[in-house]
């Protein structure tokens, strides 16, 4: 139907999302093309409309790109594409669905690197996306209640607050699995991981991460589990030499 009515911009701003999709899950990319050139679309076309789109294309392109890297923790990469995602970001309550999640993730990333790079300017940016969320827990408890829990974990981490980090990263996870979103009990599993790990406890960040595994398992994103049981043989061989 979006081929038939020639709305390539919407197909530019669902394409993203469909990668991340099949990245999760273990599945190559490449039939994004291929389902494209079935649909007897210029692939070509496709690509220069996500590049050369407008600013709502845009967002959802570079979004995606941070996301994705953000999943399998490449932080270098995580980096680039959340400073090029920050060139574009629109306003708030444009596009609202999807920038309510946007700034979720914003969120993450942005502690992250504030962590790594001891960065204030960065902190604040996570801070105010968590200020965002926390306007929206308000209006829907069920749908953003874990979101704002988790943000606030990362917070306090990025603080030092350790003790109010481990309360919020359980409530987190107990929120997420209390309104059944599968994917973000798992994301607050293993943000406890990387929390307890860093902070020098690795056999409580063991029990974090195995149960991160167990929830990306049931939600079947199939590479993300991959890669994070190969990140956990490498914890638990650090935790037995």
């Amino acid at each position: 139907m979006v081929i038939q009515h020639k709305h390539m911009s919407f197909l530019a701003m669902l394409m993203p999302a469909r990668r991340t999709v099949l990245t999760l899950h273990g599945t190559s990319v490449e039939p994004l093309l291929n389902s494209a050139n079935d649909l007897n679309v210029d692939s070509n076309k496709v690509d220069n409309k996500i590049e050369k789109s407008n600013l709502l294309q845009s967002t959802s392109f570079r979004f995606h790109q941070m996301l994705i890297a953000f999943m399998f923790r490449r932080y270098d990469d995580t980096k680039s594409f959340a400073v090029k995602y920050s060139e574009f970001k629109i306003g708030f309550w444009m596009m609202f669905f999807h920038q309510t999640m946007n700034s979720f993730y914003d969120g993450l990333v942005s502690y992250w690197i504030g962590r790594e790079e001891n960065s204030p300017k960065w902190i604040r940016k996570g801070a105010n996306c968590k200020l965002e969320i926390q306007k929206l827990a308000e209006l829907s408890p069920w749908n953003f209640q874990n979101k704002l829990y988790l943000l606030s974990a990362e917070e306090q981490f990025c603080e030092r607050n350790f003790e109010f980090a481990e309360r919020y990263y359980d409530i987190a996870v107990s929120s997420a699995k209390d309104h059944k979103f599968l994917n973000e009990e798992a994301l607050a599993n293993e943000m406890a991981g990387y929390f307890y790990l860093e902070t020098g406890r690795r056999k409580k960040s063991i029990r974090y991460f195995s149960e991160a595994v167990k929830c990306y398992k049931q939600w079947e994103a199939h590479a993300k589990v991959k890669s994070l049981e190969t990140y956990l043989e490498e914890v638990i061989a650090m935790s037995s030499s």
